[in-house]
């Protein structure tokens, strides 16, 4: 079974570095580690298993990386590849997901 692609809007891009550099200002360095361990680990089972998250809002599916990160993604099963449409802050607020 050959695994999914991974492609990352510049969106995502961005709010992943700006939630690396929240992680890093609240809880330092080795968070920061945690964090991209976490990512990577998720990133490997999306490439397995891209079916594996709860579908969120309009057919794009929701999984959680650490408790304060979720990645927003959509599923392209004839091509497949996973694009990564949001890096979610889950301490935003939620009205925002909705809108955005």
């Amino acid at each position: 079974m050959k695994n999914y692609k991974i492609i990352w809007t510049e969106n995502a891009t961005i709010q992943n570095l700006e939630n690396v550099e929240f992680v890093f200002n609240t809880w330092g360095a080795s968070s920061v580690l945690d964090y991209e361990n976490e990512l990577i680990q998720k990133l490997e089972q999306l490439k397995k298993f891209p079916f594996s998250a709860p579908i969120f809002k309009l057919g794009c599916r929701k999984i959680l990386i650490v408790k304060q990160i979720s990645l927003i993604y959509k599923v392209d099963k004839d091509n497949k590849e996973i694009t990564i449409l949001m890096v979610w802050n889950n301490y935003q607020n939620p009205v925002k997901l909705l809108t955005d």
